[in-house]
């Protein structure tokens, strides 16, 4: 039988393990994190992180699998401690609250830009692993599907509205807008307000009439914001 004392090493020991493994991980993601931002997926491999992350090859792989098991965590592990950091949990009225969450995420691809830059280029790209395209989809759909999961819960969808092709639809319709600001097409302003302008037009879509209330309000209201602007624009 242990005595309490050996116990007590042991257990001590247990934590300094698991602090140690922890540390490494979050130093093996945040170099990952900076290093997407630097080369994109493309230029990114294992043995410039290992470099930078001081680990070697092997314990790279042991931990993430492959590279894009890597790209993979290093991408939902930022946009998830994003969505920690500001509390995003969802309540009602859910509508709102997606666009608290909506601009949270603009707030964050304009701080960091060559990340957002390199994540669109990775989810059009002919070449792109499917993983990182899923994990791409996954941060982009994280607060829809959150928003979704409830309006069915309501029972404010239509019987034969499909939420995976609403959220496949949604993430297609967000990165194309993204790529567009990447590119020069659009001004950050104009990211904002089409990024909220894509979630509430496909909404009106698959909401029934007990649900586009307050949809169409907030719809409205964006709409007369994009005229706006874009009359402002022409007369300048």
């Amino acid at each position: 039988m242990v005595d309490d004392g050996e116990g007590v090493i042991r257990a001590r020991r247990r934590a300094y393990t698991s602090a140690q493994i922890n540390e490494r991980r979050a130093r093996i993601l945040s170099e990952a994190l900076a290093l997407i931002i630097e080369t994109g997926s493309t230029g990114f491999t294992v043995q410039e992180l290992s470099r930078r992350a001081d680990v070697a090859p092997r314990t790279l792989y042991y931990a993430f699998g492959d590279k894009e098991g890597v790209i993979e965590s290093a991408v939902i592990e930022h946009f998830s401690s994003l969505t920690r950091r500001n509390g995003l949990t969802p309540t009602p009225p859910y509508a709102p609250w997606v666009m608290r969450a909506m601009d949270v995420a603009l707030s964050e691809i304009l701080r960091v830009p060559n990340y957002a830059r390199a994540m669109v280029e990775v989810y059009f790209s002919p070449s792109a692993n499917s993983r990182i395209v899923g994990a791409l989809r996954k941060i982009s759909n994280g607060v829809p599907a959150l928003w979704l999961r409830a309006e069915i819960q309501s029972g404010h969808l239509w019987p034969w509205a499909d939420a995976e092709t609403f959220l496949e639809q949604l993430s297609d319709l967000q990165y194309a807008t993204l790529h567009a600001w990447a590119v020069g097409k659009l001004g950050d302003p104009e990211l904002g307000r089409r990024r909220r302008l894509n979630f509430l037009t496909l909404a009106q879509g698959v909401l029934n009439a007990s649900g586009r209330q307050i949809f169409e309000e907030l719809l409205s209201a964006d709409l007369a914001a994009l005229s706006v602007a874009a009359g402002g624009h022409t007369a300048g």
